[in-house]
């Protein structure tokens, strides 16, 4: 807006220009502890879901989330393609799905169409209020995908390739010891336990809630 305006000659300088900008390369981040994602999960309606347990379990950023579709989710290949259209800024990448993101996607196989529902944003605003997080870090559950399983499999230019990030970038802000050394363990075996399975798509005005986390069968693999 600002350089449209200078272009115009509406303004004689951009006053942002001199404005430090936060990218993805900035090193301070802040992550969910695995109490508030599993509050945020038992929280979730059957539309929000899929939003919390792709950002937090697979790294998804935001901006891509919005755009992606359920046709993107391979599921016989194990794979989230994240396709050039859909990440504006590194490029088309696939996203391993973790044993424990396959158990939480599982009641959506026969869905099509926009993974984020018109209602989204309302959604998300209930679901974390109800789950007793006040303050929302930036990009947090991403940031928690990357920590945890940095954390758990040490391998960072495999991370590097599923976030769309550089090795630099993962190792300066991810490769930190964690305040609880078992938080990442937590992170991802945490699974539903009895949760709604329906047999087609659900109506966009349906919500259902999923109880009881559990256990996931296997660590994450890459």
């Amino acid at each position: 807006m600002f350089n449209f305006a200078v272009r115009e000659e509406y303004l004689p300088s951009n006053p942002a220009a001199e404005i430090d900008r936060r990218d993805e390369g900035d090193n301070e981040i802040e992550i969910l502890t695995p109490k508030q994602m599993a509050a945020l999960l038992l929280h979730s309606t059957f539309e929000i879901l899929p939003y919390f347990a792709l950002a937090g379990f697979a790294g998804i950023r935001p901006e891509e989330l919005q755009k992606l579709e359920w046709e993107d989710i391979k599921w016989k290949a194990g794979i989230i393609r994240i396709r050039e259209t859909v990440s504006n800024k590194t490029g088309a990448r696939n996203v391993t799905i973790q044993p424990n993101l396959a158990l939480w996607l599982e009641p959506y196989r026969n869905c099509t169409g926009r993974i984020c529902m018109p209602a989204w944003r309302r959604l998300f605003r209930e679901t974390r209020i109800a789950a007793g997080i006040t303050r929302w870090p930036d990009d947090c559950l991403r940031h928690s995908f990357a920590t945890y399983l940095l954390e758990i499999q040490k391998d960072a230019p495999a991370l590097a390739l599923e976030m769309g990030n550089s090795v630099e970038v993962i190792l300066d802000r991810y490769a930190k010891p964690l305040d609880e050394p078992d938080d990442a363990a937590e992170f991802w075996t945490m699974a539903p336990g009895v949760t709604p399975e329906p047999q087609n798509p659900l109506p966009q005005n349906t919500l259902v809630s999923p109880r009881n986390l559990a256990r996931a069968p296997h660590s994450p693999s890459l």
